[in-house]
């Protein structure tokens, strides 16, 4: 069930303004804006604030969530403009989306396991949806897409010269870091009543490696983990994440090699290196089609809000009062 609810939450975000204009009744109430002849009210408002702030207590928490709530109520006119506007110049073009829909429906079914369209009627009925009206909302949201996608979309064009550029200009980000891969004998400081037992405690584990191989003798006297189950491998650690002492230590070593005690804050260590991956700097055509996506969120972005203000400019929009 959660995941219908996701479902229907995501397309919320974007329809529920338009949903609300499906189900408006004539009630006599105060109006805030006006936008090319149709009045946007205080329940309409409402209600869409409502199911953000749902949507949005789904996703963050803390801060974030009241951040978000924040900005949410800040935008929330404007943003329940520009949903209009989109819908109905969509609208006026008239897509034949009902193909298209089947095939969403289907896909929603699918990944919420739901074998009949009754078991997603009962779905919807529990989220206080009709089926009818989440088919319409379904309906408007492919109708939006196609029309942010012919407006904007397929105008934008991202060429291989402008992908290298970013690339170059950002190649610090595509530098993996260098990764070191540990074993270690260590010795709690709060285990021990002074550093001349720690020190009686470091000379017993190299005299103890001049006969055993270091994993036998890093089970005995490590003081990693708990007595009954201690634990020698100290983790995968990329350059920049270890103590610098411990990492001076381990950049010196080969695979198999340990080294000598070092004296850290947290206590005394005896590593050993057990694999090594050099910094690199991840191939072009590795991170291309990334690059590429980047560039064109970006673009798009910028050309949404273009076309957006451009039908602002082509329309009637009259702001009485604004969101609180």
């Amino acid at each position: 069930m959660k995941q219908i609810t996701k479902i229907i939450l995501a397309v919320a975000l974007v329809m529920i303004p338009l949903a609300l204009c499906i189900q408006a009744t004539e009630v006599i109430e105060e109006i805030y804006a006006v936008v090319n002849g149709e009045p946007i009210t205080y329940s309409e408002l409402r209600n869409a604030e409502a199911e953000w702030t749902r949507n949005l207590n789904n996703q963050f928490q803390g801060e974030q969530l009241q951040e978000a709530l924040k900005r949410m109520k800040q935008e929330l006119m404007d943003t329940f403009i520009e949903r209009k506007l989109l819908i109905a110049e969509a609208k006026r073009r008239d897509y034949d989306v009902e193909n298209d829909v089947d095939v969403m429906i289907k896909e929603i079914m699918k990944q919420n396991n739901f074998n009949t369209e009754d078991e997603l009627k009962e779905a919807l009925r529990r989220e206080g949806l009709t089926y009818e009206l989440f088919r319409q909302q379904q309906k408007l949201y492919r109708m939006q897409q196609r029309l942010i996608y012919e407006e904007v979309t397929s105008k934008i064009k991202i060429d291989n010269a402008e992908i290298m550029s970013y690339y170059k200009e950002h190649i610090n980000d595509y530098t993996l870091p260098a990764r070191y891969d540990l074993n270690a004998v260590y010795l709690n400081p709060g285990n021990h009543s002074g550093t001349e037992v720690m020190q009686a405690k470091a000379d017993a584990v190299l005299k103890a490696l001049d006969s055993a191989d270091f994993a036998t003798v890093a089970e005995e006297y490590t003081e990693l983990g708990t007595e009954n189950e201690k634990n020698i491998h100290l983790g995968e650690f990329k350059a920049g994440e270890m103590d610098p002492d411990l990492e001076k230590a381990a950049s010196g070593l080969k695979p198999g090699e340990r080294s000598e005690w070092v004296r850290a804050e947290s206590g005394w260590y005896l590593l050993q290196l057990v694999e090594f991956e050099p910094s690199r700097l991840v191939e072009y055509e590795e991170v291309r089609d990334q690059i590429q996506r980047i560039l064109m969120a970006k673009r798009h972005e910028v050309k949404q809000r273009e076309y957006l203000e451009q039908l602002k400019k082509e329309s009637y929009i009259r702001i009485y009062k604004r969101w609180q």
